[in-house]
């Protein structure tokens, strides 16, 4: 089982106040080597905490998608998008569980094309994540965390059918600090060809860094 690609993830959530906030993350794959472009990623957003449990997002992200080529003859293909998401977590047991529902805009420019084309993508993650030491992640707290994501494309100018990809990933956590996190872990991509189901091997490495930026006299438990 060769990895084949390799993931950087950097995600941010900032709570400005009892409910907004502001949502930002990058992520650069590489495969084969780092001089093989895979796709590069910035996403922004406008977080909204309903409650502790139940967060809306919306926002914009910028991709550039290029074929599995060297630098510098790999063929750039961008993207642009818009998304609406929804987040229902529990965190009162001693597993986490998160359910992430998120709708995608997309208008990209497929590699050979020169003319862009408009997609709609529905994508639903369910993670688990476990303290390996005491009953809650708190900082110094390793842990472990599973996740499995749907993608479904659906509309108008649809390729391959409805099914897009699954992505299922395993990882080793530390919780540095209350806003800090580092995880290292393993990612299975399923997607559909031609003829067969494609799978790629996926290593990752993810930084967290969510700080709670809301004036002192704000308390945190009223929303």
């Amino acid at each position: 089982m060769p990895v084949e690609n390799v993931w950087l993830l950097y995600s941010t959530d900032a709570q400005l106040t009892g409910k907004w906030g502001l949502h930002a993350d990058a992520q650069i794959r590489r495969a084969r080597s780092a001089a093989t472009l895979r796709q590069n990623q910035v996403r922004v957003g406008v977080n909204y905490t309903a409650n502790p449990q139940v967060v809306l997002t919306a926002g914009y992200s910028y991709v550039d998608l290029y074929s599995a080529d060297e630098a510098p003859a790999a063929i750039q293909a961008p993207e642009h998008r818009l998304y609406e998401q929804l987040i229902l977590q529990d965190d009162q047991g001693l597993v986490r569980m998160q359910h992430r529902y998120r709708l995608e805009q997309r208008r990209l420019t497929r590699p050979g094309e020169e003319e862009p084309v408009y997609l709609n993508r529905f994508r639903y993650q369910m993670r688990l994540t476990l303290p390996l030491r005491g009953k809650a992640i708190e900082p110094g707290t390793p842990y472990i965390a599973a996740a499995n994501e749907l993608l479904f494309n659906f509309g108008r100018n649809l390729i391959g059918g409805i099914f897009d990809q699954n992505r299922a990933a395993i990882a080793v956590g530390y919780q540095f600090t209350k806003a800090t996190a580092l995880e290292a872990g393993y990612l299975n991509l399923l997607s559909p060809t031609a003829n067969q189901a494609r799978q790629r091997h996926i290593a990752q490495l993810s930084l967290t860094f969510n700080p709670d930026l809301r004036p002192p006299t704000l308390n945190p438990t009223q929303y």
